[in-house]
């Protein structure tokens, strides 16, 4: 059985090699097709010094002792919430279209002229029912805004955007560190910093990210039940992820990915 996990382990790097490989060579026909956008090959060039200064912080990161792996990983999500920062500041041109736009204008309309009742006339709410929790939810945001005398509630709604993004960002990190140790904590910091959704997906709130602290969550609590000696603790952890999966499901079904990923790994964890 564990020649198997390994085969399984091996075989699916070369497979994500081999898709890394395949989106570099569209990566390069597309660049080739828009030469004169893309000033040739330099956008190529580029991508490939890139991808292998990215390598070589990974090999860096594999050799930083456990003090200097701390330390690292409050550089680089301090780092994150820098860049975060900038991109609102300096690069951002913050504006709420399509699907996050019809969320919360539905929640707003219950605010002020539905009474806290749904449009029924409202096609797109007739449509998408996968969307009324996160309305409610935005729904009862919007009106403690309102109880503290706050109206204009975009800049606060992405506040909380960015709080439940970065919230999935430490959870994630957190959960890695638990499984792998403190240098795939860093390898996963890193990643998140140079994605570049942890910067575009600030000002566009949906379900995407607001489901993302319970995806992460389900991740951490997981990694970690089991690790503690007291029961007690133990099924206060069981609990709370059981909470996080409902919860999670109703913002956004594909929370249980987490779920289907925390069962995959103890399987091939219970077979080492």
């Amino acid at each position: 059985m564990r020649q198997f996990v390994r085969f399984g382990g091996r075989f699916g790097l070369w497979l994500a090699l081999f898709f890394c490989v395949v989106l570099l060579l569209l990566s390069g026909m597309g660049i080739s097709e828009y030469g004169s956008e893309f000033q040739n090959s330099s956008a190529f060039f580029a991508a490939v010094v890139m991808a292998a200064g990215i390598l070589l912080a990974f090999v860096w990161l594999a050799r930083l002792n456990s003090f200097g792996g701390n330390r690292m990983c409050v550089w680089l999500y301090l780092g994150i919430i820098a860049a975060q920062v900038f991109f609102l500041t300096m690069v951002s041109r913050p504006m709420s279209i399509a699907d996050p736009a019809r969320v919360q204008n539905a929640a707003l309309e219950m605010l002020r002229y539905g009474h806290g009742q749904m449009n029924a006339d409202n096609i797109y709410l007739q449509n998408y029912p996968n969307n009324h929790f996160l309305i409610i939810v935005f729904y009862y945001f919007y009106r403690m805004l309102e109880f503290v005398g706050i109206t204009k509630v975009w800049i606060p709604t992405i506040v909380l955007n960015i709080c439940c993004i970065d919230l999935g960002i430490y959870l994630t990190c957190a959960a890695a560190r638990k499984l792998r140790g403190v240098v795939a904590a860093n390898v996963v910091l890193l990643l998140f910093l140079l994605c570049p959704t942890t910067y575009l997906w600030l000002t566009s709130v949906y379900t995407n990210t607001i489901s993302f602290p319970f995806l992460a969550g389900i991740l951490y609590l997981g990694a970690d039940v089991g690790q503690s000696p007291s029961r007690g603790r133990t099924a206060v952890k069981i609990i709370l992820m059981g909470i996080l999966m409902v919860v999670g499901s109703f913002v956004r079904p594909t929370t249980a990915i987490s779920v289907v990923a925390l069962i995959l790994y103890r399987c091939v964890d219970a077979f080492q």
